[in-house]
């Protein structure tokens, strides 16, 4: 049966059938030509169907077009024609329809295909209501595309540079069941959900759901998926792999994960999980994988860090969460706003490699129940010993507790470049890190670094060595806490920064010292620079546990037990101190101190004459050496006695001086009433003896 341009109309039914192969064969070869089926017996085709050109209508919705053969291969092959069934249309086992050029085939119920159907050119096929791929069916798109309402697939389904697009839901049905997108330019839309019981295999195309299901595999190579709502890995076993250079898998909404997430790639494949990421199977970066987080996460089950990297960057507030502590390899904050935040009860999570804070603080939470954000109950972000910081600023930092661990014999500035801060801490309104410049622990340990906003409390009610003023001071006190470090031989050197808001109206940042809280005692650190908004000290020793730091100018009022009854300090100490520093001198230059008399109480200088003399420390001079480390007999190498205070007679105090081969002494006469720091003495450094 030949139709060039003519009509054909059948009102019954057609049937094409033989028992030789292709003896028996509908044709249609001119563009003009057409072949229309009306009645509700539809089309049995058991030998050939070409359209060539042309239209090869059945137009009974009840009608179905049949492509089967219980003897011969039926085939049905459109090239630039169109087939158009109202009804069902079915390719039996081992049969085939082929679609060429731009021929199409559309069927307005069900398509089932228990053959094989290709797309070899631009054509499409279009099922108005399901497609239906059964268990011996094979559908290969190449160029073309499949248009259905839904799909359901019991065997193969291959996408190589065309496209199927379904706007309701696809299924895979049990294991086995497989669709593959094997080009880049191949694409599989899914406009529902996307379930697959079987695989779906991303080789280099795009898969686009609403949402996707899966209870089985999944694999990316170098291709995408993308899911534009939730995807779920349903329960163990259930596996997405991303396998290639590129692979990706996008999900928009919450990705949840039971089964499990792999990366297996050297070149490093990619999961945006663009809403929240919820875990509570596997996750494994066996090599330098990204796992990109724009919702909150919670990181339960198996988490294996490998070299890859996971990236908090998400535009809404994000929390972070897991109920034991995990370890990431490199771990980034850079959000174009707001925070994450660690949930109360959340371990602290360790970062083997690079802590990169680039925009966006991390927020600790305090330990459960309660959890204060009191620095002592925080729970901190962990950066191993090998591990690094990269960035810190006032956009991007650590609100809460920050611990770094350090190797024996490790340097504590170890991003040691000028500027870089190595504790980039803060608080909710201000950032505020110390930056280390040296120190070495000489043990294996840990600084914990955490920063209050308020005066510390043994400065605000001053204890009997608080030697910082509160009414002169910065406003906040940094905690440096430690367990196992040793610095004692190689001390630390540490800035410690602001802001201006911190510092009392009318305090003088040029005049500020640092002092350190062991938990019992104040004591002070070597004064290197006081600046606007930073200050810095060294001879800073780490080795005991707690470490509160508190910056401000001198008490004018000091009681220290076990403070000489003198003491010196520069002449640009504020009049009326008792504590202060001398900076480093170089020999043959001169320079001046202040000396004072503290009086019996340690809360104020007395006045009258002092008496500063420098004795060789000689064995062999006789004499006996008195409580105070003093021998009347040594040798006086020198006596000044500038203007000064009062002492009782016959006491003594004496202390090293800077060469081992000398000892000064300081002596007064009767006490006076208290007066303030007397003017300035000059004097030379001396030449070592």
């Amino acid at each position: 049966l030949t139709v060039g341009t003519g009509l054909i109309t059948i009102n019954g039914g057609l049937i094409i059938n033989a028992t030789v192969a292709t003896s028996s064969t509908a044709s249609i070869t001119a563009a003009a030509g057409r072949i229309t089926v009306n009645g509700a017996a539809g089309v049995a085709n058991g030998d050939v169907v070409a359209v060539g050109a042309g239209t090869f209508r059945v137009t009974n919705a009840g009608a179905t077009f049949n492509n089967t053969s219980a003897t011969n291969v039926a085939s049905t092959t459109v090239s630039s024609g169109q087939l158009i069934v109202a009804g069902a249309l079915t390719n039996g086992a081992a049969e085939t329809i082929a679609v060429s050029t731009t021929g199409s085939v559309t069927a307005g119920g069900t398509l089932t295909n228990n053959g094989t159907i290709t797309l070899s050119s631009t054509g499409t096929v279009t099922a108005s209501g399901t497609f239906a791929n059964g268990a011996t069916g094979t559908m290969t798109a190449g160029p073309g595309t499949v248009n259905a309402a839904t799909f359901t697939n019991a065997n193969v389904v291959t996408v190589s540079t065309g496209l199927i697009n379904v706007t309701g839901n696809y299924t895979n049905t049990a294991v086995g069941d497989t669709v593959t997108i094997s080009n880049v330019a191949g694409r599989l839309t899914v406009g529902g959900t996307l379930t697959n019981g079987g695989t779906v295999a991303a080789a280099t195309g795009t898969v686009n759901a609403g949402t996707f299901t899966n209870t089985n595999v999944v694999t990316v190579s170098t291709g995408l998926i993308n899911v534009t709502g939730a995807y779920t890995n349903t329960a163990v076993g259930d596996t997405v792999t991303i396998s290639g250079a590129g692979g990706r898998l996008t999900v928009g909404g919450t990705l949840t994960n039971a089964g499990s997430i792999i990366f297996n790639t050297a070149a490093g494949g990619i999961v945006n999980a663009n809403g929240d990421f919820v875990s509570s199977g596997i996750v494994t970066n066996t090599t330098a994988g990204t796992l990109n987080i724009g919702g909150n996460a919670t990181v339960n089950g198996t988490f294996t860090a490998g070299t890859g990297g996971v990236v908090f960057n998400g535009a809404a507030p994000q929390t972070l969460g897991s109920t034991a502590a995990r370890t990431f390899y490199n771990l980034t904050v850079n959000k174009p706003s707001n925070n994450v935040s660690m949930t109360c009860g959340t371990p602290s999570p360790t970062v083997n490699a690079t802590l990169a804070l680039t925009s966006g603080r991390i927020v600790t939470a305090g330990t459960s129940p309660g959890c204060s954000t009191a620095c002592s109950a925080q729970v901190p972000i962990i950066v191993a010993a090998a591990g690094t910081i990269t960035g810190g600023s006032s956009t991007s930092y650590v609100q809460g507790a920050l611990r770094k661990l350090f190797s024996a014999g490790a340097t504590l500035n170890f991003r040691a470049v000028a500027g870089q801060d190595e504790f980039p801490v803060g608080d909710a309104s201000n950032y505020t890190p110390v930056e280390i410049a040296a120190g070495t622990t000489s043990t294996a340990g840990s600084v914990t670094a955490c920063v209050t906003p308020t005066d510390h409390p043994q400065v605000t009610t001053p204890v009997a060595t608080t030697g910082i003023d509160a009414a002169k001071s910065v406003n906040r006190y940094w905690s440096l806490t430690t367990s196992t470090i040793n610095t004692s031989v190689a001390r630390v050197d540490a800035i410690f920064k602001f802001v201006a808001g911190d510092v009392d109206a009318g305090a003088a940042t040029g005049n500020f010292i640092v002092e350190d809280w062991n938990g019992a005692t104040w004591s002070p650190a070597t004064l290197v620079a006081a600046n606007a908004t930073s200050t810095r000290a060294s001879n800073i020793d780490l080795t005991q546990a707690t470490n509160d730091f508190a910056i401000g100018e001198p008490l004018s009022a000091i009681a220290i037990p076990g403070l000489g009854r003198y003491n010196a300090f520069e002449t640009s100490t504020p009049a009326g101190s008792i504590l202060g520093v001398i900076q480093t001198k170089v020999a043959g230059t001169g320079f001046s101190v202040d000396i004072v008399h503290v009086n019996a109480t340690r809360t104020g200088v007395l006045a009258g004459a002092i008496t500063v003399e420098l004795r060789l420390l000689n064995s062999s001079a006789g004499g006996a050496v008195d409580a105070n480390g003093c021998n009347a007999a040594w040798p006086l190498w020198m006596r000044r006695i500038p203007r000064g205070k009062n002492w009782p007679p016959g006491r003594w105090i004496c202390g090293p001086s800077c060469f081992r081969a000398f000892r000064t002494s300081s002596s007064a006469s009767t006490s006076s009433a208290a007066s303030p720091k007397p003017a300035s003495e000059s004097a030379t450094s001396p030449h070592s003896a």
